[in-house]
């Protein structure tokens, strides 16, 4: 699934997300279901998981 996620991920900045996924996961709608609802979370988390959380010294930031 990590890999199917990826590629889609990349797929969806070029507007084929669906397209991708309908002919990776075939008839498989789990596996379609799943891959679209990590695209709508990822989409919806924006660039929260690749903010840096440490400061440049190395410690947390905010500290």
């Amino acid at each position: 699934m990590e890999a199917v996620f990826t590629e889609a991920r990349t797929m969806l900045r070029r507007r084929s997300a669906s397209a991708f996924l309908a002919a990776v996961c075939g008839a498989d709608a789990d596996l379609r279901r799943q891959g679209g609802f990590l695209l709508l979370a990822d989409a919806q988390a924006g660039d929260f998981l690749r903010q840096n959380v440490l400061a440049p010294n190395g410690s947390p930031a905010g500290e």
